[in-house]
């Protein structure tokens, strides 16, 4: 029997749903806020969890990363009345089993719920395989929504001989993770051979020690973008006829390899341009994983940074040093273009920097990283000081007229002025009259008007 939440504010949906899950020996539960649905979990774990994507107290994609954070994670499928493109795929890339418009009809959702079920119990049975596999991944760091799900993949991938794509920016891991799940595999024990194809040249061919050298094992094409069109076309026939050997029964131990590739660039984009065979990106994708980069989870950095840390002191041979808070503040304000790379490098420019000292200061870091920091913090300055300007009347929606600005600017300054009459006259209202040139009636309503009536005993109050 599984158990399901339904965190929606239709009713007659999750009544439906309800019906259409115990009749199937299912438990089924539902919140109508993100907050109940939360205190729900807190209470009884539960196996999935479906997830209207807008509520009233907030987005369902947005509720992704707090559902993950849960010890006993359910798996999540989102439900949608009004679509978003943009929103599936951030969806799917935080893990989701799914991301589905509403049936018409709630039972017609049940089966997918079922296949998530059933995937649930089959997770459980591999849970003593996942934990083995996982030792595997040294050195791979993240705790964060996204890291988790690439681990994932990568974790599935390693006992099936699938060809992966792994997509990211320079500097993500790419090649780490694509060694790892070579390490994770059947294949474990022979070759992982990398090539960099930005180093092949047009009409050359891919080096056949290289295909004899990756033979049993796994072959690694890095940047597989920059692979000259030619040994696409020639790599393409290779891998199809290892593949007919493997249909046809033909294959021998060892002769053939696991295909793994990445790219920082878009090959979709590339094949539109015809700067990439279609046939082969439909080759190598088989399974696609992509690699956020570190500006999109920050909440990785101290991880990343108290891996690397003692081990770089380490080799250094200095003692572990400390992180001050306005260094870690420093890193986490920056845009780590070159990814984990670059902050792995500006940490260990740091240690050196420091020499002797024991705490680690903004000062230690390397001199590019300070001017980029210092102009940004300057540019940000300037922004906020527009921004202030701009919008110092608020939200749009209560913005004065300029009228009603002009009123409260004439009313401010008549204010100040009858303050400064009263003591300028010294009480005396044909003096006032004279100093403002205003007759007596109308110095008389005004006064009215900003409740100076005792003029007089208000500046003789002043006076003592």
């Amino acid at each position: 029997m599984g158990k399901i939440l339904v965190i929606d504010t239709n009713e007659k949906f999750c009544r439906e749903l309800s019906h259409a899950a115990k009749r199937l020996g299912h438990s089924l539960r539902f919140a109508n806020t993100f907050f109940a649905g939360f205190q729900a979990l807190q209470i009884e774990p539960q196996d999935v969890v479906v997830l209207n994507s807008h509520m009233p107290d907030g987005s369902g994609v947005d509720a992704i990363a707090s559902l993950k954070q849960i010890p006993a994670t359910p798996e999540i499928i989102i439900i949608t009345d009004s679509g978003d493109p943009d929103e599936a795929e951030v969806a799917i890339k935080y893990g989701v089993w799914d991301y589905v418009p509403r049936p018409p009809k709630a039972k017609l959702l049940i089966p997918l719920i079922v296949s998530v079920l059933r995937c649930e119990i089959e997770k459980t049975v591999e849970e003593s395989r996942s934990s083995l596999r996982a030792k595997h991944f040294e050195g791979i760091l993240g705790g964060s929504v996204q890291m988790k799900a690439c681990l994932e993949l990568a974790a599935g991938a390693a006992d099936a001989d699938t060809p992966v794509l792994m997509k990211g920016e320079a500097g993500t891991g790419k090649e780490l993770l694509a060694l790892a799940i070579h390490k994770n595999s059947p294949r474990a024990n022979n070759n992982f051979v990398v090539v960099d194809c930005t180093t092949l040249k047009e009409a050359g061919k891919l080096p056949r020690e290289v295909i004899a050298q990756a033979a049993g094992g796994t072959l690694f094409l890095d940047e597989v973008g920059e692979l000259p069109v030619s040994i696409q076309k020639s790599f393409l026939r290779a891998f199809h006829r290892q593949r007919n050997h493997r249909a046809e029964g033909k294959e021998k131990i060892g002769s053939t390899f696991r295909l793994i590739t990445a790219s920082s660039r878009n090959l979709d984009e590339m094949v539109q341009k015809a700067e990439f065979n279609e046939d082969f990106l439909f080759c190598i994708r088989s399974l696609t994983i992509e690699l956020p980069p570190l500006r999109q989870r920050r909440e990785d950095i101290n991880g990343i940074l108290g891996y690397h840390l003692p081990k770089i002191c380490g080799r250094l041979k200095g003692e572990t040093k400390e992180l001050s808070p306005e260094f870690l503040e420093a890193l986490h304000r920056y845009q780590w273009p070159g990814n984990v790379r670059e902050l792995v490098n500006a940490l260990e420019g740091s240690i050196v920097a420091a020499k002797d000292e024991s705490l680690l200061l903004p000062q230690h870091l390397p001199m590019y990283l300070r001017v980029h920091l210092a102009r940004a913090s300057v540019s940000d300055g300037e922004a906020r000081t527009q921004t202030n300007a701009c919008t110092r009347f608020g939200a749009s929606h209560m913005f004065p007229t300029l009228q009603a600005l002009r009123d409260a600017a004439i009313e401010k300054a008549e204010r100040e002025y009858f303050q400064e009459l009263k003591v300028a006259a010294k009480g005396d209202i044909q003096k006032a009259c004279e100093l403002s040139n205003l007759s007596p009636s109308r110095l008389y309503a005004l006064l009215k008007k900003y409740k100076k009536k005792r003029f007089t005993a208000e500046v003789t109050e002043d006076a003592e």
